[in-house]
């Protein structure tokens, strides 16, 4: 595919975000700053947010980029945020995941450009 293309194609990305269970345990996976009861008030308050329902304070997050039903995917685990927004904050690993998850996908319609 050709620049031209590319630019094309990147206008019509579609990106979402799903939230997936995270496999590991938050003791010992959140933080390891070396002072352990820091790290342990860190923890606690990750199990506070998580009884009070927010699925954003531990969890494995997937950034989705869609063209025409293919898709390209990039995944952060061990996330810990107070909401969706303040994921998606500029600066922050969004951007990051948005642009490798439109390199997958660009890639997959590469993959089938060539067939």
């Amino acid at each position: 595919m050709n620049a031209k293309q590319e630019s094309e194609i990147r206008k019509e990305i579609v990106f979402s975000i799903q939230l997936e269970s995270e496999h590991e345990p938050v003791a010992g996976s959140a933080i390891a700053s070396g002072d352990d009861e820091f790290d342990r008030s860190v923890e606690q308050e990750i199990y506070r947010q998580l009884d009070a329902g927010n699925e954003w304070a531990w969890c494995c997050v997937r950034v989705v980029a869609e063209w025409n039903g293919l898709i390209g995917d990039d995944y952060l685990g061990c996330c810990s945020y107070a909401s969706e927004a303040d994921f998606c904050v500029a600066g922050g690993y969004f951007e990051d995941m948005k642009e490798s998850a439109a390199l997958c996908l660009l890639e997959k319609i590469d993959r089938v450009q060539i067939r």
